[in-house]
């Protein structure tokens, strides 16, 4: 007797382009207005430091673990965009 679904033979079930989830655009997590200004805080305080510096400062002296490299790098390109456009010229 043939039974055609062997449960001992592999199975592969492809993945459609419909079944994936779409991002138009990509997005960070949403950070609370406390945290953007710590941010902008230090950036202000300490502008020679890098984002890297300003991460290790705020999760080795703040203790908050809770806020990301790319969360820093978004909130300092954010600033530096902002500074652009006010500049004249």
């Amino acid at each position: 007797m043939v039974y055609d679904d062997d449960p001992r033979a592999p199975m592969h079930y492809g993945i459609w382009s419909e079944d994936r989830r779409r991002l138009e655009e990509p997005t960070e997590p949403p950070q609370s207005e406390a945290v953007h200004a710590l941010i902008d805080g230090l950036a202000q305080r300490f502008p020679d430091w890098s984002a890297e510096r300003i991460h290790e400062r705020i999760r080795r002296v703040n203790k908050r673990h809770d806020v990301s490299l790319a969360v820093i790098n978004y909130v300092l390109t954010e600033r530096q965009a902002a500074k652009q456009e006010n500049l004249p010229g």
